[in-house]
């Protein structure tokens, strides 16, 4: 099968929310599967070790509200597409997660999937001490850091 050809099946699935489907179709035995980093798994290698991350991505979700897939653009054996799922993870309010995910194709099957996004992280609400600001125009934390440190965190 052509890069296309595994591409334009893919978002097929994904499309449908058959993603199981896509794992067992298009995913080659020694696939390799990267997160961003700050992700609980960062990477995966394997057939096997692909569809228990999956497993556990699945365990963790309440609800799927929806899902949408751009269509890919192709280039030698790689391509990308962009996917939004609209999700409510347990314990957690309902919540959009947007990724761009690009895919590497070899002899007709996926072995490389890198999904890049922001990991979902509680947002600062509040910080009591400031942050060190260097000449660089960056922020840094401070060097000591006291137990009267304090952020309010907003879920």
């Amino acid at each position: 099968m052509t890069t296309s050809a595994v591409a334009n099946k893919l978002v097929g699935y994904c499309k449908q929310g058959q993603f199981a489907e896509a794992i067992g179709t298009l995913y080659s035995d020694d696939i390799v599967s990267i997160e961003p980093n700050g992700d609980p798994v960062k990477e995966v290698r394997g057939l096997e070790a692909v569809k228990q991350k999956t497993a556990d991505f699945n365990n963790m979700v309440e609800a799927v509200h929806g899902n949408k897939v751009s269509e890919p653009i192709v280039g030698d054996n790689y391509f990308e597409c962009t996917m939004t799922m609209e999700l409510t993870f347990k314990g957690a309010p309902r919540s959009t997660r947007e990724e761009v995910c690009l895919y590497q194709v070899n002899n007709g099957k996926l072995t490389r999937k890198e999904f890049l996004f922001y990991p979902h992280v509680p947002r600062l609400k509040t910080i009591k001490k400031p942050l060190a600001f260097k000449k660089t125009g960056r922020y840094y934390p401070p060097k000591k850091v006291s137990n009267s440190f304090k952020v309010s965190v907003e879920v």
